[in-house]
């Protein structure tokens, strides 16, 4: 249905930005919920997530956030996310984003039954690249320098976690 090429190597690096995402989000939580009392806990949690979604450059492109809040989308783990994740998709030099069912028998039931609307009015990108380009994401297959930030995010929030309950039990005694 989506025409996604089916090559491992694809699945396992969207799987594995999927599971360091989880892991960098629970150990935000983990501080957040070692630091404070529940009901700041509760109120600190939403309101830590904002500016990491604003920050990623999902909701808004990189390039239209202004240049002084811009060093911002650097502290959010979101922001490596998605760029792993497109990297994984439409990385690697993959072929045209969009088939012709005329020239391609292997297309899905939908691109069949929109044969009869031209190429160029159903699909916005016919090259990955071009996809790329137009979310601000660099294609020079930097995928692992992503990968190793949520890696690194991972680590210091654990860090964090641990010292702050650290510091809590010894503030009991």
């Amino acid at each position: 249905m989506t025409s996604q090429p089916p090559e491992f190597h694809r699945f396992a690096l969207f799987l594995a930005y999927s599971v360091m995402t989880a892991l960098v989000a629970q150990s935000l939580g983990l501080v957040v919920g070692a630091g404070l009392d529940l009901q700041s806990a509760v109120f600190l949690g939403p309101v830590t997530a904002i500016p990491i979604l604003l920050f990623s450059g999902f909701f808004v492109s990189l390039k239209i956030i202004p240049q002084y809040l811009q060093w911002l989308s650097y502290l959010s783990y979101v922001r490596y996310s998605f760029e792993g994740t497109m990297l994984a998709v439409y990385g690697f030099n993959r072929t045209a984003i969009c088939t012709d069912p005329a020239v391609d028998p292997s297309v899905d039931l939908v691109d069949q039954m929109m044969a009869d609307i031209p190429m160029g009015e159903r699909c916005f990108f016919h090259e990955a690249n071009e996809f790329l380009e137009q979310m601000g994401i660099d294609s020079a297959g930097l995928w692992w320098v992503d990968l190793l930030v949520l890696c690194f995010f991972f680590v210091v929030l654990r860090l964090i976690a641990y010292l702050v309950l650290r510091w809590k039990v010894r503030s009991y005694r």
